[in-house]
Parts: structure tokens; sequence; C-alpha cells
């Protein structure tokens, strides 16, 4: 992010992200299964392509489910992707850069 990222909680980070209203938001986070960086673009609280025959994702799992706006390119029916709350580190969102503390 840049060196003017605003810094805050992670939750009121989360908080943020989940108000974001549609909007395009970049988030980065380290992923749970590897550990590794990531960046992604995407919206929430896109439906398009939920026909609702999945799995639900519990509350607990305390996970943020976003849509890709990369992968929605060629494969919108799959840009759906879960990020873990606790490894959000960074985001931008409405062209203000945040910043997990």
């Amino acid at each position: 992010m840049t060196v003017s990222a605003q810094k805050i909680s992670r939750e009121k980070l989360v908080e943020k992200i989940k108000a974001s209203a549609g909007s395009i938001i970049t988030v980065e986070f380290i992923k749970r299964t590897n550990g590794k960086p990531r960046s992604l673009n995407g919206r929430l609280g896109v439906a398009k392509y939920v026909k609702g025959t999945g799995r639900p994702i519990p509350a607990s799992s305390r996970l943020i489910t976003i849509y890709d706006m990369q992968v929605a390119k060629d494969q919108p029916e799959t840009a759906y992707r879960c990020i873990p709350e606790e490894g959000v580190y960074a985001a931008r969102i409405n062209g203000v850069s945040y910043e997990a503390t």
C-alpha cells in the first residue's frame, strides 16, 4: 500500500471492508492455506451466479466472501473467494488506503 495509508485496527479495517457497499476494493491478506500474501480486487454483495446449492459459510469461520474481479473476466461463475478476517492487513476502499495495526 502507499506510504500515506491510514493506520487502524484490524477489526475496524474488516468493518470498513464489510461496509464497502458494493464498491470495488483492493484487499491484501495472508492466505490460510500456504501463508503467502495475496492481493485481490473485488466487490462484496455480488449475487449474480449464486444458486444457493453450495455449503453455507458459518459466521464462526470469520471469512469474508468477495467477488474477484480479475477471475470474473474469464470465469465469472467461479470468481467468489473467501478471505480470512485475521489475515487482512491492508485495503484500499473508495480511494483511501488503510493498514491494520
